[in-house]
Parts: structure tokens; sequence; C-alpha cells
């Protein structure tokens, strides 16, 4: 049974959909793993939690999700990546673990 994340979005989707609603494994998988979560679980060292309770959704299936939030804003309108990382890192600030992702995953 996951544990409640406390804050981690990813894995508290994840719980809250298992938990709650019942909801597929699959499902439960593209949440926490979406859009390079390992990244920003690994910069908080709860990675162990998705390595234990949930599998990685297949390949193709995540890069779709991740198409799908990376270019989608909060308010459903399509957005270039670039605007939506600006977004992500406005609304979260600096020193978050997402946003210490985000550079990560920029400079490689």
């Amino acid at each position: 049974m996951l544990a409640q994340a406390g804050g981690l979005h990813l894995l508290d989707g994840a719980w809250y959909l298992r938990r709650t609603a019942g909801a597929a494994a699959l499902l439960c998988n593209l949440v926490a793993f979406h859009s390079c979560a390992l990244d920003s679980v690994a910069e908080l060292s709860p990675a162990h939690v998705l390595a234990r309770e949930l599998a990685p959704p297949p390949a193709g299936l995540g890069d779709v999700l991740a198409f799908c939030d990376m270019t989608t804003s909060r308010c459903g309108r399509a957005v270039r990546v670039i605007d939506r990382l600006a977004e992500i890192c406005a609304r979260y600030g600096p020193g978050r673990p997402v946003i210490t992702s985000i550079i990560r995953l920029r400079a490689s």
C-alpha cells in the first residue's frame, strides 16, 4: 500500500487514486511516474517508495503523457514546452525539487 507522501503530488496523486478511488494499477503508475517524476523524487529520497510499490508505465505511454503534460497549461490550453516549464518554475519557486529536476534535465 502506498504511503502518503506528504505534498509530493505525484505520489500523493497515485496514493489517492489507488486507496480512495480504487483506480487501476496502470493509471496509478502513470500518475506516479509522469513527466520525469523519478528525478523529482530522487531529490527527496523517497525513490524507494516508487520502486517498491509502483512500476513505470510502458515507455510509449509514459512518453505520450509527458508530451501532453508539457504542452498543456494548468487551464487546459495548448502551450509551448518552454512556456510550460517557465510556468512550473514560477509556480514552485527556486530550490524546490521539481525545479532542481527541470534544471538538471535541461542541462543533459
